[in-house]
Parts: C-alpha cells; sequence; structure tokens
C-alpha cells in the first residue's frame, strides 16, 4: 500500500502537539515550497493558526526552526564532517521528544535534537549511528 502526503485543507485542524512532518512533506502539506528560514516561518505560522500545538522546521543543512506560543526561534545546525544523512530526521524527532519530555524547553530541546544528528550524520548506516548519551554530552 502506498500513502502519499497531500496538501491539508482548511478544514485540518485541532489541538495537536508534535514536530511534524519532513520538509519534503511539509511543503507538500502546504503547498508552498520551503527553502528557507522565511519559507519555515510561513509554514510553522500556517500549521500554528491550525491549532497545532508547536511546529518545529528542519531545514537539512541548514538548521531548524521551532515555532509555539506566537513565537519563532531558529536553532543553528552543528558543524561537522557528514558522510551518511541516513535517519539523521529520525534521530532529530526523537531527540526531541526525549530532551522535551525531560522538562526542557522546546528550542533547548531541539539544540539537543541537532547535536544528535549531527553525530548521526557523522557515522554510516542507521541504527547503529544512533549515538548513545554519553556521546552527545562529550
Amino acid at each position: 500500500m502506498s500513502v502519499r502526503a497531500r496538501r491539508l485543507s482548511a478544514a485540518t485542524s485541532g489541538p495537536v502537539s508534535r514536530p511534524g512532518p519532513a520538509q519534503t512533506e511539509r511543503a507538500i502539506l502546504t503547498g508552498k515550497p520551503i527553502e528557507n528560514l522565511r519559507d519555515a516561518e510561513g509554514a510553522a505560522r500556517e500549521f500554528r493558526e491550525r491549532a497545532i500545538g508547536f511546529v518545529v522546521v528542519t531545514l537539512r543543512r541548514l538548521e531548524a526552526l521551532v515555532a509555539a506560543a506566537g513565537e519563532a526561534l531558529p536553532v543553528p545546525a552543528i558543524k561537522v564532517d557528514a558522510v551518511d544523512p541516513t535517519c539523521a530526521g529520525n534521530a532529530f524527532t526523537a531527540a526531541l521528544a526525549i530532551d522535551f519530555a525531560k522538562g526542557h524547553s522546546l528550542r533547548d530541546a531541539a539544540e539537543w535534537a541537532n547535536v544528535v544528528a549531527g553525530l548521526v550524520v557523522t557515522r554510516i548506516g542507521a541504527q547503529a549511528a544512533f549515538p548513545m548519551i554519553a556521546d552527545v554530552v562529550a
């Protein structure tokens, strides 16, 4: 079975709190390309208007944008020698969820998630590339 993203209708709304889909899917859902922070802010605003609790827009190598409660905060990417982008988005989302659940601010959780995703792309593979917490703290 194949499932494809499609543009959200105006009727699509409700109280939801989650980071959201990846950059490509986000562009499909909003019907607009997301290539820079300005585009990301527009997409985040559109999702927030639909009563989505918070939105995190990841922009591949650029950075992330955290939008919640009327505020949009850019979170710079860390500089690494990337060798394999496999699972970077999954690592980012997992790290964000874990750190946010621990009670850290959304921005701090996104910064932590950027570090985790940055470490993942320095290694080959998927699950084997995920760092241990001690690797991130170091």
